[in-house]
């Protein structure tokens, strides 16, 4: 009766590792959007704008200001996209703000070029970002 005590419970512990090393495996989703790149300039400066199809608020506008270096990060202000979306600096490097126009929260077909504009104090910059 011993023995098969010992055996039924080395199966039970078994089981439970084997479960508990499984579950991360059910936690991994995919993403619910495709993300389209788009570049500009600005300044003189590269800009570049990763596009969420299917879920706008994943947007990102990277400046690439002083060539290679890190970039300013631009997050959308709100998740849901309307005639000017605004983009806003992740940390507060820049005290100016990107604007486009005529943002979707899903396309069909994507559009070849985005427009739109910089906005900083006194000034507003426009841009036009095209698909690459």
């Amino acid at each position: 009766m011993f023995v098969r005590l010992q055996k039924s419970t080395f199966i039970l512990k078994a089981l439970t590792v084997l479960l508990l090393a499984c579950l991360p495996l059910g936690a991994i989703a995919q993403k619910a959007y495709e993300t389209e790149l788009y570049t500009s300039t600005l300044k003189g400066k590269k800009v570049k704008l990763s596009l969420a199809n299917g879920y706008a608020g994943a947007s990102v506008i990277s400046w690439y200001t002083h060539g290679k270096n890190k970039p300013i990060l631009f997050i959308p202000e709100s998740g849901v996209p309307n005639e000017d979306y605004v983009f806003r600096p992740e940390k507060e490097r820049d005290p100016g703000y990107f604007i486009l126009k005529n943002i979707q929260e899903a396309y069909n077909h994507l559009p070849r070029y985005i427009k739109g504009y910089y906005l900083s104090g006194k000034f507003s910059l426009p841009l036009k970002f095209r698909r690459i």
